[in-house]
Order: C-alpha cells, then structure tokens, then sequence
C-alpha cells in the first residue's frame, strides 16, 4: 500500500525552508538597549583602567561572570572596545583629590560611574552610533 503525503505537511516543510531576508529593521537592538550596552562599555573600561585591566580578568577568571559577552552581541566588538577607550582615556585625565586622608588618591570609582551613566557627551556619542547602524545599508540572508 503506498503512502500519501498529506498535503498540510508538504506546505509546512516547503514554507520551512524559505530563505529569510534580514534588514535593518528586523536586525539588532532597540536605542534604549545600544546606549545602556555602549555606557556599561564605557563603565568597564575605566574600572578596567583602576584596576590595571584587571576588573574585567577577574570577573571571568575568579566569579565565573562573562563581562560584557551581552553588549557585545548588541553593541559589535568594536564598539565595545571604542567605548572602553573612552572610560580608559576619562580615567587616566582624573586628578587625584586633596582630602587630608586620601591625598593623591583618584575619586575612580564613583565619577566612572558618573561619566558612564550621566554624561551627556557619552549619551551623544552613542545614540550618534546607533542611528549610524540603523541607516546603514546592511543586509543579508540566510537559510
């Protein structure tokens, strides 16, 4: 006795295999996630720059934690390392503070902080970034 193919399932398989154009609109994040993404960036490039690059080590190495494997997935590689460069660079133009107690010292922690989530130059340069990614001409498909 021979098979028949029920006609519903060939449908399904056929449209199953359809190749998927991926465009601007359906690739990425929303603005609201690449500017969080770009400012944790810029956050751990200056405590990386605390510590001797050793914050972001230690997260991997001694808590098990993957730093910033999220932003990159949204932000790209590059952007990443750009936006760790300027936390980097804010940190190394810090002058140390004059408080009796802590002469010499930098205030690292709380102005990275500071210059990550509530400066207005950071919010600029990465909202500029992410409208440059959205109207780029990017597409690509795959099976």
């Amino acid at each position: 006795m021979g098979t028949k193919l029920n006609p519903l399932i060939l449908f399904l398989l056929l449209i199953s295999c359809k190749t998927e154009k991926v465009t601007n609109d359906t690739v990425g994040s929303t603005e609201k996630e690449y500017v969080i993404a770009f400012k944790k960036s810029v956050l751990m490039g200056c405590l990386n720059e605390i510590t001797n690059n050793e914050f972001g080590k230690s997260l991997y190495n001694e808590y098990n934690d993957i730093g910033l494997y999220t932003e990159v997935a949204i932000i790209s590689h590059g952007n990443v390392d750009y936006a760790s460069s300027l936390g980097s660079k804010y940190y190394e133009k810090l002058e140390p503070v004059n408080y009796p107690d802590v002469t010499g010292k930098k205030q690292g922690y709380s102005k990275c902080i500071n210059y990550a989530f509530y400066n207005e130059e950071i919010d600029s340069i990465a909202k500029a970034k992410y409208r440059k990614l959205k109207n780029a001409n990017m597409g690509y498909e795959y099976d």
